[in-house]
């Protein structure tokens, strides 16, 4: 598939850009067979910490009837959403996982797809209450999280999918 051109742009503060912007800049700029996760990440800049958390906090709503899965679950999204808490300005990630890296072509066809969705969605979301980007709010936002995902990662016997 052809990756539109006349949406890229350069970019030096991702703030200003629509996140469709922002992922087909990626894939302009990587031309190689593999991207790896961490130069999503980069390129990305501020605003991967939205799409990191989705992915963390998706498997949660997955019925997976095993014991311990939500405390595997629950370390990410504890990872992600610590960084938010403490101010970090860009996701880090341990580099085993900044390392691994997914077909391009795999990558650009997901990303095709998404940008369908995405752009709906930007036409209808538009930037409001502009203090929830604050950082005080930020870091408020990141402490909840990380609380949640505490919770998520306990065990907790009442919500256990046990056959008694």
């Amino acid at each position: 598939m052809p990756i539109p051109t006349n949406l890229s742009m350069s970019h030096s503060v991702s703030t200003k850009l629509h996140t469709s912007k922002l992922l087909l800049d990626i894939l302009q700029q990587h031309q190689e067979e593999k991207i790896a996760l961490k130069d999503i990440l980069r390129g990305m800049g501020d605003r991967a910490f939205g799409p990191a958390l989705l992915i963390c906090a998706i498997p949660e709503v997955l019925p997976i009837p095993v014991v311990g899965v939500s405390a595997i679950i629950g370390i990410p999204l504890m990872l992600v959403s610590g960084q938010l808490f403490l101010g970090f300005k860009r996701v880090w990630l341990p580099q085993w996982i900044g390392n691994f890296s997914f077909e391009r072509k795999f990558l650009e066809k997901a990303i095709l797809k998404i940008l369908h969705y995405l752009k709906k969605l930007e036409r209808i979301i538009k930037p409001r209450w502009q203090f929830m980007s604050f950082p005080i709010v930020n870091r408020l936002l990141g402490l909840l999280l990380l609380v949640l995902g505490v919770v998520i990662a306990l065990p907790n016997p009442l919500l256990s999918l046990s056959e008694n």
